[in-house]
């Protein structure tokens, strides 16, 4: 079961910590950030036109690394030699007890910088990243069956006012 994640302002202010140092790996994890996961990605200017497509880019990109790399297939625990791959970006996506995520994304000169972080952390060697079954068969509440996903509230669907902007995060979280 894979419930959609809450957004969390505290994990987007960390993000935005991250985002705005413009390094081209990701900074390393300090005070609260050291339980959460990130992903971060330097996106060209050219790529997008604005800080909404840089993340969807972005996002994109991460979800797109298990096709291109190795796809995992009925394989659902983390195996020690996944830990440091490029798919890990994908599996910080898809790990099923992710509770929270907040984004962030930073103009850099010539690239914007894209940050999410994910909390709790999960990559952990040998748990699985996701429970076996079909599209919404464990969901607890409800379900989009479209997307595959357990919701914990419809709320999440529509745009509110995300840490003081009204924006619309759904298009980003499609399996």
């Amino acid at each position: 079961m894979k419930t959609l994640q809450r957004y969390s302002c505290r994990l987007e202010l960390l993000a935005r910590r991250d985002a705005r140092k413009c390094a081209e790996t990701s900074p390393p994890r300090t005070g609260y950030a050291i339980y959460t996961e990130d992903n971060y990605s330097l996106v060209p200017k050219r790529d997008a036109k604005d800080y909404l497509a840089a993340l969807e880019k972005a996002i994109k990109t991460w979800w797109q690394k298990v096709k291109t790399i190795r796809p995992y297939g009925p394989i659902v625990a983390l195996r020690g030699y996944s830990r440091d791959k490029p798919t890990q970006k994908f599996i910080k996506m898809v790990w099923a007890r992710t509770e929270e995520i907040g984004c962030s994304v930073n103009d850099c000169g010539s690239n914007y910088a894209v940050v999410c972080h994910y909390k709790p952390g999960g990559n952990r060697i040998g748990e699985p990243m996701y429970e076996r079954g079909a599209p919404c068969g464990h969901c607890p509440w409800n379900c989009n069956a479209h997307e595959g996903l357990c919701l914990e509230t419809q709320e999440f669907l529509r745009p509110e006012f995300i840490c003081g902007e009204k924006v619309n995060l759904n298009p980003f979280f499609r399996c």
